[in-house]
Order: C-alpha cells, then structure tokens, then sequence
C-alpha cells in the first residue's frame, strides 16, 4: 500500500474466509510509491522499505504470541 488501501481490508477477509481460511487479523502497511519511477526518492524509499518490515515482523510477532 502507498498511500490508501482502497478500503480492501473488510472485502479481503471475506473473500478469504470463502476460500476457507481463518483470519485471525490485517494489518495495513505503508510502502514506498512506484508511480512515478523518476520521482523516487531513494533515502525516503529505504526508510518506508525498513519501517514496512519492521512493522510486519512486529504485528507477525504479535500475532503469533496471542495464538
């Protein structure tokens, strides 16, 4: 996600659920625009990149200690 979900969050646990699967939580995260190419700016593109997977393990974490 760049900037907005598009709200898919309550539209994808559905889908999934229908598919058979147990969600147990989502979590959003914001990742770096890949838009416009020419316009990246590459040391605000690492520190989304690192704050993305630091907030995945983080919530990965969490998630898999209430389980």
């Amino acid at each position: 996600m760049m900037a907005f979900s598009g709200a898919i969050v309550g539209p994808l646990k559905k889908v999934l659920t229908e598919k058979g699967y147990n969600c147990i939580g989502a979590c959003e995260i914001v990742m770096p625009n890949n838009w416009l190419p020419k316009q990246i700016n590459e040391e605000e593109n690492e520190k989304k990149i690192n704050n993305g997977l630091r907030k995945a393990r983080e919530y990965t974490i969490c998630i898999v200690n209430k389980i």
